[in-house]
This record gives C-alpha cells, structure tokens and sequence, in this order.
C-alpha cells in the first residue's frame, strides 16, 4: 500500500470469508433496516456486502491472489450451520453486528484458514477471532446492549471464499475471486 492508502498498482486488498445464503443475507438486510427504522442512526452495509470475515489479509499482488485463491479451493474444509440468534454493538469501532453463541465448529473453520495462511507464509490480521456480521457502520450506539433474532438465522456455512475489495463510484464492493 502507498503511504497514501492507495494499493500499489496491481495490488488488491483481500480478506478471507463466508457468504450467507440468500435466505440469511436477507433476514440480516431487514434487521439491519429495522434496526434504522427505529431511529439507530448509522450507515447500513450494503446487503450484497454481508460476510463473516475468517481473516483479513490485506493488500497482496495479483500473483499472491491466486495461490491464495487456489489453495484455498483446494483446503479442506467441513459443512455445518452456524445459528445468530443476537445482534450486539462495537462502542469503540462503532459497529452493530449480528452474531451467534459459541461454534466449535465456526472456530475450528477459522483457525483452519489461519494455519493454511501461515504455510505460505502470510502476513494477515492476527486479531483473535470474534465471528460476527456488521450491519451498521459509525452508529453512536444501540438501543439495549444486545438485541434477540426471533426466529435465529440458520447460515449453512461451505467453503470460504477470497474476497477483494474493489473501490467504485458508488463505494466499496466485496467480489470473490474467481479462478475460471
């Protein structure tokens, strides 16, 4: 990245994620519009954005991209449904975001696409896991410290995905990487 937070020409910024169905990515749009509807003042992520980041990486040439890319299609990785039943709010990054109780196996995932991160190697945000979806960005706060999902949200959670994210003239768009 140049000092000026441009990528280096060639260069994407790239994170490692899951992509909702389209049944939970759209019971997440509605929470994140109810939630503006009943006067939580903030920015509502775009619904075709919604993901549950794995790990972030960052800034990597186009080369790096596809053997990550590559690896990762072929990491191996098990199928299983992750449940967010809440919503809760960042105070010092102001963020709502929609989550679930503890997974095993959502963890499990997680640390799995680290140790492929760390066989390359990669240099990656190394932050400890804390698996949530952001619905709201620079929101003051939330009504009540955390909000139920009645009925909760059942992701079936596949294979992650490389995602790049490409700024455009109306804004920041999240794209998986496709090898074909």
């Amino acid at each position: 990245m140049n000092p000026d937070g441009a990528l280096a020409a060639g260069a994407a910024r790239v994170f490692i994620a899951l992509w909702p169905t389209h049944a939970a990515r759209e019971r997440l749009r509605d929470i994140a519009s109810r939630l503006t509807a009943d006067g939580v003042k903030a920015r509502v992520m775009p619904a075709s954005n919604l993901h549950l980041t794995l790990a972030f990486i960052g800034p990597l040439d186009e080369k790096r991209v596809t053997e990550v890319a590559r690896r990762l299609t072929a990491w191996p990785t098990a199928q299983f449904d992750w449940v967010i039943d809440h919503v809760g709010y960042f105070a010092r990054a102001r963020v709502v975001w929609a989550g679930g109780h503890q997974s095993a196996n959502l963890f499990a995932l997680a640390a799995s696409v680290r140790r492929m991160l760390d066989e390359f190697p990669l240099t990656y945000d190394r932050k400890p896991f804390a698996p949530h979806v952001t619905l709201l960005r620079d929101a003051a706060r939330l009504p009540s410290n955390e909000i139920s999902i009645e009925p909760a949200i059942i992701w079936p959670c596949e294979r992650p995905a490389l995602v790049c994210s490409e700024r455009r003239a109306g804004g920041v768009v999240y794209v998986p990487v496709s090898l074909h």
